[in-house]
């Protein structure tokens, strides 16, 4: 009997190949702001044709089913930004979500939750009639859902028996150590070495970091009688090296030799520690840290690389803990904004970290002012600057933002790109206020403003001000930064 032959199936249109798909672990983007785009980038209905927001705004205000797998083009030929795919999935069955209760979504169906906390945040926007003209594009996925999250901060307290669950390392009989989250409310420590949303390396250390803090002479930190020896835990992994940075809070810094030899320790059981430093912090109240860092072994700065873009990161610097999702913002951030008409013309980062929004806007041609409030990640960022050809593009002042406008210098006072990223708090009032008298001299009339944001309440408020100062806001995007919580990332874009 002959055998009969399957007929080959056609690829579906618009589907691109696993390869052609935007991920944190695709090779790194060497012909970044250079080529021509590929036959997806000629979808008319998607385009954004010259960089003006040509995105048919939808005038019921409501995502469109169609928008949820666009690949949103650029005129530049720059890098490919890809929504994520939706893949029906549950997370993982957190046993401590119960008592961690940080994750609200950590086991429920991902796409719904997704769509729910998505839709959540545009209700409030449209409460604060912002919502007129605007488009809204679907929450974009996060690459990763599980194992993303690269950092983590912890509080150090003496045991006690009701502090559950219990750390799976058996072999410790007596115990003098709490570390992990407080749960919601309390000070409770409710231990997370079985989370899900950590990264491997850092899931491995919580595993076997507990045992050599009882064998140690050092106490725990203690609220109630103020005493004690280490008060908090930070640990940050690099997805460029695995490499991981260690911090260590502590009320004094005579135990210096002790935390070397607990990182020696951990060296040799297989963690690949960079470094180590100790925050001193000996104050009554609740900051986790202060501002006095002192290390204890390796290097400065830990590496990463997002975009093909290299970054050094310290202790103490802000970069964003699921850089897998980071990455695609920041693409669409490069698309949004578009290539500079000439050389000169002025963009601000306000807010910078170490300076990904900053070699966005330099490689895409502008003058950019960078300004960032820990003096530490500017002098970090100037260095990365300088390794990735920017060192002519990029200027820097280092204070709170609401501090230094006064000191921008005159050549960078007509910023026609403006872009934030300040942490939940929003932007300081201040700080409005200096742009409001800015954005009524010219060339403010041409002005592209890109916010972006961790915190909707925040995001809503500041989004009111821009709006009296005359700012339209054209469209908002969200991203899935944090998977299993409530949170999401929000991209807005206005324009004058």
């Amino acid at each position: 009997m002959p055998i009969r032959k399957r007929p080959l199936r056609k690829k579906p249109a618009g589907r691109s190949e696993p390869s052609d798909r935007l991920g944190f672990g695709a090779k790194p983007y060497s012909s970044y702001g250079s080529g021509s785009r590929n036959e997806q980038t000629k979808r008319p209905q998607e385009k954004l044709a010259s960089h003006e927001y040509q995105v048919n705004y939808n005038a019921g205000n409501e995502p469109t089913k169609e928008s949820s797998s666009d690949i949103m083009p650029s005129s530049h030929g720059d890098l490919s930004y890809r929504r994520q795919k939706l893949t029906p999935k549950r997370h993982h069955n957190c046993t401590i979500a119960y008592a961690c209760g940080s994750c609200a979504y950590i086991n429920k169906e991902y796409n719904s939750s997704l769509e729910e906390k998505f839709q959540r945040g545009i209700t409030l926007l449209k409460s604060k009639n912002l919502a007129e003209g605007v488009k809204f594009f679907p929450a974009n996925a996060s690459p990763q859902q599980l194992g993303y999250r690269c950092y983590f901060k912890l509080a150090i307290r003496p045991f006690t028996a009701s502090n559950l669950p219990a750390p799976e390392d058996e072999s410790i009989k007596v115990r003098r150590f709490e570390i992990g989250l407080f749960q919601p409310g309390t000070h409770k420590v409710i231990d997370i070495t079985s989370c899900p949303l950590h990264y491997a390396p850092l899931k491995k250390l919580l595993k076997d970091l507990p045992a050599l803090l009882e064998e140690s002479p050092l106490e725990p930190y203690s609220e109630t009688t103020q005493n004690g020896d280490l008060r908090y835990l930070s640990a940050r992994a690099s997805h460029l090296t695995s490499e991981i940075m260690m911090v260590f809070v502590v009320t004094d810094l005579k135990h210096k030799n002790h935390l070397r030899q607990i990182v020696s320790a951990l060296r040799e059981k297989g963690h690949n520690i960079s470094s180590a430093f100790m925050n001193l912090n000996n104050s009554q109240g609740n900051e986790i840290f202060s501002q006095s860092y002192h290390k204890i072994t390796g290097s400065d700065t830990l590496r990463e690389r997002l975009l093909g873009f290299d970054f050094l990161v310290g202790p103490g610097n802000f970069f964003q803990i699921n850089p897998p999702l980071a990455q695609n913002i920041y693409s669409r951030i490069d698309q949004l904004i578009g290539p500079s008409v000439h050389d000169q013309v002025i963009a601000w980062d306000l807010y910078s970290g170490v300076g990904a929004i900053s070699f966005v806007l330099a490689k895409l041609g502008y003058r950019v002012l960078s300004i960032e409030e820990s003096p530490t990640a500017i002098e970090h960022l100037k260095i990365a600057a300088k390794k990735n050809g920017f060192a002519s593009k990029i200027s820097a002042l280092s204070g709170k933002v609401e501090h230094v406008y006064s000191q921008i210098p005159v050549d960078f006072e007509k910023p026609q790109v403006i872009c934030v990223n300040p942490s939940r708090k929003g932007i300081a009032q201040d700080v409005l206020t200096y742009l409001d008298s800015l954005l009524k001299l010219p060339p403010a009339q041409n002005l592209k403003f890109v916010y972006m944001s961790c915190d909707i309440s925040s995001l809503t408020r500041d989004l009111e001000s821009l709006k009296l100062m005359g700012l339209r806001l054209r469209q908002v995007e969200g991203f899935d930064m944090f998977p299993g919580t409530d949170k999401v990332e929000w991209l807005a874009m206005l324009t004058k």
